[in-house]
């Protein structure tokens, strides 16, 4: 149903001094959740590198997934040509419109089936990291139609929306709380 591609060794990607090289954006965990909740976080910057070297660049509704925290979002416009290095895993679906982008997110960040398969590949290990060669062998469970995937993908992108929004509304109210705390103590 997919293959997967997985991204250059930071280490290997050549920087320039020279000025005319373009600069670019590294995707990181911080871009990968701001797309998968769907919404943006103003608060922390992203590293950046200048480089003459040919690397590969994100683009609107690619599917990463991070080979450190075993996560995959759907890379949105904001976070389009950036760099994408070894940390993460390309998703490409072998068949257009074979499998739903948003529903093969919700497959392998949430799916009893899926994530039983990961923990078994990883009994016994101190450091989990997913491997390119994990991610490929990773069987799926029957697929519902198209329409069906449409719909679960679709309420599980809102869901993470609404519990990002959630999250944020309390670290507002806890930060206003400690301000007046603050005032009350002065």
């Amino acid at each position: 149903v997919y293959t997967c591609t997985s991204g250059l060794l930071q280490s290997r990607i050549k920087e320039s001094f020279d000025k005319a090289s373009p600069i670019y954006k590294i995707y990181g965990q911080k871009e990968l959740n701001e797309d998968l909740m769907g919404i943006e976080n103003e608060e922390m910057n992203g590293k950046e590198i200048r480089t003459d070297m040919d690397i590969r660049l994100t683009y609107e509704g690619q599917i990463l997934i991070s080979t450190i925290s075993g996560k995959a979002a759907i890379v949105d416009s904001i976070h389009s040509q950036y760099a994408w290095t070894q940390n993460y895993v390309e998703l490409i679906a072998k068949k257009t419109n074979s499998i739903n982008k948003w529903y093969m997110t919700y497959l392998f960040n949430e799916h009893p089936f899926i994530r039983k398969q990961i923990r078994q590949s990883q009994q016994g290990s101190q450091v989990i990291r997913y491997s390119t060669q994990l991610i490929k062998q990773l069987r799926l469970p029957k697929l519902p139609a198209l329409s069906i995937q449409a719909r679960i993908g679709d309420i599980y992108r809102k869901e993470n929306k609404i519990q990002a929004l959630r999250h944020r509304v309390a670290d507002n109210r806890y930060r206003v709380q400690l301000a007046k705390l603050e005032r009350i103590g002065k």
